[in-house]
C-alpha cells in the first residue's frame, strides 16, 4: 500500500511524463500521443507472437537508473516512419536510431521538467535491444513508474525506474 507522499509522487512523476511524451510525439512527428489506462488495453493472445524492440537511456548522477521504451517492431517502424517521412518497411538501422532518439529525447524532456535534477543528473546514449525472446533487468529501484500511451492508434510503454527521486 503506497503511502500519501509516495502516491503524490508518482502523481506528480507521471504528470510530467505525460507532459514530456505530448511534447516530443508532436514536435518530433506531428502527432498526438496520450497515455492509455492500462485497464483499456487487451493482452496479446498466446497464439501472437511479437518481435519486441526497447530502447533504454541511463540515469546516472543525482538520479540513477534507467528510461525504457517499449514497443512492438511494428510500432517502432510507425514512428520510425513518422519521424523520416518515409515509409519503413525493414526493421533496420534508421528504425533503430530512430527508437534510440525519441527514447533520449523523452528522458531529457522528463528530467528537464524538474529543475532539481536538470542540470544534475546525466544521461547515457541508447541501447537498443530486438527480438522475441529477451529480458533485462534491473536493481530493484526505489522509484518505478510505467505508462502505455497511443500515437496514431499505436500503443508502447514507458517506464523510469531509479533511485535519488
Amino acid at each position: 500500500m503506497l503511502n500519501q507522499n509516495t502516491r503524490d509522487k508518482q502523481s506528480a512523476q507521471n504528470e510530467f511524463l505525460d507532459l514530456s511524451v505530448a511534447e516530443v510525439f508532436q514536435l518530433m512527428m506531428d502527432v498526438s500521443c496520450v497515455p492509455v489506462l492500462a485497464s483499456a488495453i487487451s493482452p496479446p493472445s498466446d497464439t501472437e507472437t511479437t518481435e519486441g524492440v526497447t530502447a533504454i537511456i541511463g540515469l546516472a548522477g543525482k538520479l540513477s537508473g534507467a528510461c525504457v521504451l517499449r514497443m512492438p517492431e511494428t510500432v517502432a517502424l510507425k514512428l520510425a516512419e513518422l519521424m523520416v517521412g518515409t515509409p519503413m518497411t525493414h526493421f533496420d538501422r534508421t528504425v533503430k536510431d530512430a527508437l534510440g532518439e525519441v527514447c533520449n529525447m523523452l528522458a531529457g524532456t522528463w528530467k528537464g521538467k524538474q529543475a532539481e535534477f536538470a542540470a544534475t543528473c546525466m544521461l547515457s546514449v541508447p541501447a537498443v535491444i530486438s527480438g522475441s525472446d529477451y529480458e533485462f533487468h534491473l536493481p530493484r529501484p526505489a522509484f518505478h513508474t510505467q505508462r502505455t500511451y497511443c500515437f496514431v492508434g499505436q500503443l508502447f510503454t514507458f517506464s523510469i525506474d531509479c533511485q535519488g527521486l
